[in-house]
């Protein structure tokens, strides 16, 4: 078979262009038989239809990928350059906004360690119940966090207010966590010192919260101990 440097239009030659359009072809002539010929269009065809659905699936799994690596906190970095270094320890907070992202996202990844010590004091750490925090982190399906205002906070204060909506389910109800978190400078290192819970944001439409269950503002505490004093 001999083959020459020319290209030729196959009109009869259709392949998948993604929009259910079918195109002419523009491919190498051969010198050959008609039945060669034939044999060629074919080949080609399934060629590029798999080299398409290849290139699809890898695309796809491409951005499923960065999906999965993105932070939770929604800052559009990968976990690995936002909160995680923050969570593990090997690097601190800057600002107040930073721990209450790293915080959120602790929740998502059952980090618990990281937001029980991450309160300010000794005192505040001995009223969190480690296992109602444990069973809200995991038994909760998070959406997202969303900063709504920050105030202070920045690396030059001490103190600072980030005010924010995390969104999550919890056995079939979907309810968004209003809160206005205060923050702490001890040291260098940034803590979560109280909460002001926005109720009236809360959208719930099951029982009411019982007095030994997590409180809903996120502190760890038992609701009795925290937003449920009378």
């Amino acid at each position: 078979m001999k083959f020459e440097f020319k290209f030729n239009v196959y009109p009869t030659l259709s392949l998948p262009l993604g929009l259910g359009r079918k195109s002419s072809t523009c491919l190498p002539r051969f010198i050959c038989s008609q039945s060669e010929q034939i044999n060629l269009a074919v080949f080609l065809q399934g060629f590029f239809k798999n080299a398409l659905a290849l290139s699809a699936f890898f695309c796809y799994n491409f951005r499923m990928e960065q999906n999965e690596n993105l932070c939770p906190c929604g800052s559009g970095k990968t976990y690995g350059e936002c909160c995680e270094p923050i969570i593990k320890g090997t690097k601190k907070a800057a600002t107040a906004e930073e721990l209450m992202r790293a915080r959120y996202s602790s929740y998502v990844k059952q980090e618990i360690d990281f937001i029980i010590n991450t309160c300010e004091s000794s005192e505040q750490i001995a009223q969190i119940d480690r296992k109602a925090t444990e069973d809200w982190s995991r038994n909760s399906t998070w959406h997202g966090l969303r900063i709504l205002r920050t105030e202070k906070g920045t690396p030059s204060d001490t103190e600072g207010i980030v005010e924010f909506e995390a969104v999550y389910t919890q056995k079939h109800i979907r309810e968004t966590h209003h809160e206005m978190a205060y923050f702490k400078k001890i040291g260098d290192e940034w803590a979560y010192s109280t909460g002001e819970l926005k109720v009236e944001t809360i959208v719930r439409e099951g029982r009411k919260i019982g007095r030994n269950e997590p409180c809903p503002c996120g502190s760890g505490k038992k609701y009795k101990n925290c937003c449920g004093k009378n």
